[in-house]
């Protein structure tokens, strides 16, 4: 029966599997690259539904009516009033998209 200390020993001398140290960079890289690819793409799509929203929240129509009555055991009419607010008709909201592009001259951002 081993010890661990000679299983330890057997394990870190065999090269059965071995990896160089040249595939293993190789395979770093294509990660990174991929990682970093796969990053700005979810910044542009959370920032492009930010946009969606906020273009929601601007066209939101918050115009109300509001008609209360009151009425008696025989139908007549005690009170009525009549609540209306209309939100006025201006120019559309500006825009709220931010968009990511990179700068024209990398000398003068």
């Amino acid at each position: 029966m081993l010890n661990a200390k000679a299983i330890f020993r057997s394990l870190w001398h065999d090269t059965r599997g071995q990896v160089s140290f040249a595939m293993m960079m190789f395979l770093v890289t294509i990660v990174a690259i991929g990682s970093v690819t796969g990053l700005v793409a979810l910044r542009d799509h959370i920032a492009n539904e930010f946009c969606d929203v906020a273009a929601a929240l601007q066209h939101l129509n918050q115009s109300y009516e509001v008609e209360v009555t009151i009425v008696d055991s025989d139908d007549n009419v005690v009170y009525s009033y009549t609540a209306v607010y209309q939100e006025p008709d201006g120019p559309p909201p500006s825009d709220a998209c931010v968009v990511f592009e990179p700068p024209l001259d990398p000398d003068n951002p």
